[in-house]
């Protein structure tokens, strides 16, 4: 199972209490169990799939989706500001540098319950395995800005605890798209979706743009000339 990640929290909704100083590797656990359970689907919400790098990795009901992902114009060079907060013990601000948050799923509709994700490097062709019953992207965004904000101080036994809210910005995919996947492929080309934004980072306008035949020949030199993508383009639905 993939690592736990963010995924779409509404800004500033959540106000969090947790100790300033950690002081046995016990209070850290419990830091990070806290978190897991009160942010719930927010914060550590589900499975990130990873890349592979093998088709003899793909079991039989899996399926390996090749495009990409861009942002136009690009991110500027600092214009993420992304913490875990105190402790980064899964190392999720990594998954979010540089990189769109994709979760797909069976049915076209956002499932908080369990939510399964991939984070395509932007401006990079991605090698993302998935169930071949999960045809649905239901929603996405690049993450701007996580990060915890000092609102006051309370009394908790004898110890004085930081009362903290989280300020999150990001640009949201505001469509949702339908993969092409039928029962005997092991990969299939969706594309590249690119996202325009305006000057308030939302989403004006997306392309789908098709470039199949360079991407099938990086395809065959990664994966080996009997390996096979067929093309199957995106649609918006």
């Amino acid at each position: 199972m993939g690592k736990c990640a963010p995924y779409p929290i509404r800004q500033g909704d959540i106000t969090m209490k947790y100790e300033n100083y950690i002081s046995s590797l016990f209070t850290l656990c419990g830091l990070f169990l806290s978190l897991s359970l009160i942010n719930g689907c927010g914060l550590i919400g589900g499975e990130v799939r990873k890349e592979v790098n093998s088709i003899s990795e793909v079991g039989r009901n899996q399926v390996v989706i090749v495009g990409r992902v861009e942002l136009t114009p690009d991110l500027r060079e600092g214009e993420q500001h992304i913490e875990a907060g105190s402790v980064d013990v899964m190392g999720w601000a990594d998954l979010h540098k540089d990189r769109a948050m994709l979760q797909v799923n069976k049915t076209p509709v956002q499932d908080e319950s369990h939510m399964v994700m991939i984070n395509p490097k932007l401006g990079e062709t991605f090698h993302f395995e998935i169930a071949k019953d999960t045809p649905y992207i239901v929603g996405g965004s690049i993450m701007l800005e996580h990060r915890f904000e000092v609102v006051g101080w309370s009394m908790l036994g004898n110890q004085m605890h930081a009362d903290k809210q989280r300020i999150m910005k990001e640009i949201r995919l505001p469509s949702m798209f339908k993969l092409d996947i039928r029962p005997e492929d092991k990969a299939i080309y969706v594309g590249t979706i690119r996202l325009h934004r305006d000057e308030f980072n939302s989403v004006t306008k997306i392309d789908i743009v098709d470039d199949y035949e360079a991407t099938n020949k990086r395809f065959q030199v990664k994966f080996g000339q009997n390996a096979q993508l067929r093309k199957a383009i995106v649609k918006s639905i």
